[in-house]
């Protein structure tokens, strides 16, 4: 259940209605915190048996990302007890006069994958199903009015940072963390040095219909200064830029990448600059619903790497 629903939750009780007639049923539940609202599972996985085996009976591999929580439960047609596998913590086993119920978690510090494995003690038909819940981001902001020396953290001027790149270069910023970005035009070269990953990019949004910040919006410009680019991805994995406009230099190109995997550039405008878009040293990029108009050489220039 999202967040949203259980604050529209007018009782305590819980109920399932099933489709057909029932003759035991067992539940388990648990509240988390700091789960992503808007994309909560990042992996999920289910297997079962109508058998005595497989024991323990097991999913195929689950994505599970730093700081997040796989979640299992797993259900026999015996009463019994279930261990759990592969570093799970159980919460309870449940028996009923035909039937057991377990439910466990998996913490990981690191970007992985796990198997939830479960063994019952005399098992007959089995079902088991695991789910990894994405971490929520951590939210920071950017504006034109801001200060550096302000902590991110919040909306006002009197909070947010003033500039993208040290937004995007802070070390407070984690993978998978999300910085919004005021209307208005910021003159700098975007060039962080750090990477977000294949399971939690880092996401700067450019607030451009006013929802974050409040007003009316409008085109939040990043304008390159003389002779440099207006975002450099050099050596930084795994960002994500939308909705922006990005103005380049003459002496330029607009956007550069190099030794860089896994870019998102989407909803931008980029133009003003020598190339667009140019991508070397074996880089990757996505490039989705941009328009790249008015460089005076190419408008993607591809020198090695892959584009899409």
């Amino acid at each position: 259940l999202p967040e949203s629903e259980i604050v529209q939750a007018t009782s305590n009780t819980f109920t399932v209605t099933w489709s057909g007639a029932v003759t035991e049923a067992l539940y388990a539940g648990a509240m988390l915190g700091n789960v992503d609202q808007d994309h909560p599972i990042r992996d999920f996985a289910t297997n079962a048996s109508d058998t005595s085996s497989p024991n323990p009976i097991t999913t195929s591999s689950i994505n599970i990302g730093a700081g997040e929580i796989t979640l299992g439960a797993v259900h026999s047609g015996n009463s019994g007890s279930y261990t759990w596998n592969n570093g799970f913590t159980e919460g309870s086993d449940q028996n009923g006069s035909t039937s057991t119920l377990s439910g466990a978690g998996y913490f990981s510090s690191s970007n992985s994958t796990i198997v939830a494995s479960a063994t019952h003690s005399g098992p007959n038909r089995q079902v088991i199903v695991a789910a990894t819940l994405k971490r929520a981001p951590r939210i920071y902001y950017v504006r034109t009015d801001g200060s550096n020396a302000n902590s991110g953290t919040g909306t006002a001027a009197s909070s947010a940072w003033q500039t993208i790149d040290y937004a995007a270069d802070n070390t407070n910023v984690r993978q998978g963390d999300r910085i919004y970005v005021r209307t208005g035009t910021y003159n700098e070269t975007i060039n962080p040095a750090r990477d977000g990953s294949s399971y939690n990019d880092i996401e700067v949004i450019a607030d451009v219909d006013g929802t974050i910040f409040g007003g009316a919006g409008g085109a939040v410009i990043v304008q390159a200064p003389a002779n440099q680019h207006a975002l450099h991805l050099n050596d930084a994995d795994y960002f994500e830029f939308r909705g922006f406009t990005f103005s380049g230099d003459s002496g330029n190109d607009t956007l550069a990448l190099a030794n860089s995997s896994g870019a998102l550039i989407q909803q931008c405008e980029i133009y003003g600059g020598v190339h667009g878009v140019e991508i070397g040293s074996a880089s990757s990029a996505q490039l989705v619903n941009c328009l790249i108009h008015n460089n005076s050489g190419e408008g993607v220039y591809l020198i090695s790497g892959s584009a899409a």
